[in-house]
């Protein structure tokens, strides 16, 4: 699988609130970085190609999300439901899965043993 980078443009409004959420996610293999600009600011995305993907297409909701909140005088919820989250959650599931087999077959407390 090879890595990619987006990038997604951030109105200066929606910046600090999800440059927040990433400083606060162990976001897995996604790399981003902030380039700050006067109308706000170039997220940049690097890591594997789904991932980043999903990622872009996630800020990219968002982002529209606040902009058509704002119109109507309201306040967008924080991103929520995050691709890496999605990512790190499945590799959990995977290995719990792994280890609940594991423990079936070596210990014969399941129909295999």
């Amino acid at each position: 699988m090879s890595d990619l980078t987006y990038v997604s443009l951030v109105p200066k409004d929606s910046c600090a609130r999800l440059r927040e959420v990433l400083m606060e996610e162990d976001t897995g293999p996604l790399v981003w970085r902030e380039v700050r600009e006067r109308w706000g600011s170039e997220f940049h995305f690097s890591g594997p190609s789904d991932l980043v993907r999903t990622t872009h297409e996630f800020v990219t909701l968002w982002v529209a999300n606040q902009k058509l909140a704002k119109t109507v005088g309201k306040t967008a919820a924080a991103p929520a439901n995050a691709p890496w989250r999605g990512g790190l959650m499945r590799k959990a599931a995977a290995a719990a899965a792994l280890i609940v087999f594991a423990v079936v077959t070596f210990h014969g407390a399941g129909a295999i043993g």
